[in-house]
């Protein structure tokens, strides 16, 4: 409900502030690639934060006619959740020498992740918006159901973390 979106607001505002905290610390600019990438993380969690208020409005109207867009804003948001820490763990590879190798193997769980997001509108392995009937108001209204593959973008994005923070 409202609830949740409000609690999220809150939880993605700390991230928000150690960023703040460490880009006004170090005077840091658009001019290197590295402090490019804490911008992106910011833009990325400022978005993922609209699409919860967005996909929550969503799942209160009409569903007949806002089904795809509901579920297509489940997907940026789920690409978003991995897409973030991926951002995160590049800035860890800019300061490697073989920074286009790791490059590369970074990219390989992103790239598994987006065709595990993309299989999941043909099969619901990590997600569904389940559509029913109520009867009460003569809309549908929908339900977010977890896959059973729901965990993968938890450990894709645990792996990305760990990565940064180590």
């Amino acid at each position: 409900g409202i609830l949740n979106v409000y609690i999220f607001a809150i939880v993605a505002m700390f991230p928000l502030l150690i960023i703040a905290v460490l880009i006004k610390k170090n005077d840091l600019t658009l001019n290197n690639k590295k402090h490019k990438l804490l911008y992106h993380v910011c833009f990325l969690i400022i978005t993922q934060l609209l699409l919860e208020i967005l996909t929550y409005y969503f799942s209160l109207l009409d569903m007949r006619k806002w089904y795809f867009v509901t579920y297509v804003a489940h997907d940026i948001y789920f690409l978003f959740d991995v897409l973030i820490f991926y951002k995160l763990a590049l800035i860890s590879i800019f300061e490697s020498k073989d920074s286009k190798v790791l490059h590369i193997i970074a990219a390989i769980p992103l790239i598994l992740y987006i065709a595990v997001l993309f299989i999941n509108h043909f099969t619901p392995i990590m997600f569904s918006i389940d559509k029913s009937y109520t009867g009460v108001t003569d809309t549908l209204d929908i339900a977010y159901v977890r896959g059973p593959l729901i965990w993968i973008s938890f450990l894709i994005a645990g792996i990305y973390g760990t990565y940064f923070f180590l």
